[in-house]
């Protein structure tokens, strides 16, 4: 119950999603901007680490979750929901992927990135 809270305290309006995560999305694509025109500092891998509120901040960002949805799965009891619906908080070892890919050569070069969330715990 506690992430329904969370969500709605911190994501409930569009005004408060975009703001609880453009940092982060301005600093992504800066980085990816860097890789795409070859500038000297670019990095090829860079790897964040944040609280369970920051990632919540970021996948609601993306639209692949709302408060609608938190609240229709877990006070409405609604087990249908739609692809774009992460209901789950985020666990210990959530985590969110950007992949930057490059196609092509010379002025037919194009890029296309890639978003994975994965949100639960394996055991070894």
């Amino acid at each position: 119950m506690y992430s329904v809270w969370v969500y709605i305290d911190y994501f409930y309006s569009p005004r408060q999603r975009q703001v609880g995560a453009s940092g982060f999305f301005d600093h992504t694509l800066e980085n990816m901007k860097k890789v795409i025109n070859n500038t000297q500092d670019s990095e090829q891998l860079i790897v964040y680490s944040a609280h369970d509120t920051t990632v919540s901040a970021v996948i609601s960002a993306l639209n692949l979750t709302n408060v609608d949805c938190i609240v229709d799965y877990w006070l409405n009891g609604k087990t249908e929901v739609a692809d774009t619906c992460i209901y789950s908080y985020p666990y210990f070892t959530s985590n969110v992927i950007f992949e930057l890919y490059e196609d092509g050569e010379g002025d037919s070069k194009t890029h296309t990135f890639k978003v994975f969330h994965r949100s639960k715990i394996d055991f070894v």
